[in-house]
């Protein structure tokens, strides 16, 4: 119980000094130090910052050849290359196509081959049965189609 006593007292008595007037500094508030202030340090790369070529010949090889190294700097441009990707998703997205088609049969096949101008020359030449799918389905009006090649 006394030694609980004892701790106290000499806790209660450290304490951190106080600075001075003189020594108390003012600091800006954040965002008024600019890129032009003197306490901004531009990072340098290790081949400006080395001046002995022999340093860094060795430095380049050991670089070279650092297989955990070259993944991570591969691992940090593809994640770069989808940090790219997910901010062009959020672009707006333009397309445009254009097509054009043309169907075009043979005189007698099997699909579209008979149709009122080849089914005259199919009579002509002796036919007495005609088979026309695409001539009537695609026709505007099917059933005058019908009429119009029992008429042929």
């Amino acid at each position: 119980m006394i030694g609980c006593a004892l701790a106290l007292i000499a806790l209660a008595g450290c304490k951190t000094p106080e600075l001075s007037m003189d020594e108390r500094i003012s600091l800006p508030e954040s965002g008024e130090m600019g890129m032009n202030d003197t306490t901004f340090v531009k990072p340098l790369s290790w081949d400006v910052f080395f001046q002995d070529t022999l340093l860094r010949g060795y430095v380049d090889v050991a670089l070279r050849n650092n297989h955990s190294f070259q993944q991570s700097m591969e691992r940090i441009a593809m994640s770069r290359a989808a940090l790219q990707r997910a901010k062009g998703l959020l672009l707006p997205d333009v397309n445009l196509n254009i097509g054009a088609s043309v169907n075009r049969f043979g005189e007698y096949t099997m699909d579209g081959g008979v149709n009122l101008e080849t089914g005259a020359r199919l009579i002509a030449a002796g036919a007495d049965a005609l088979v026309a799918g695409s001539a009537v389905f695609a026709a505007p009006d099917p059933e005058g189609m019908i009429h119009s090649l029992k008429d042929l």
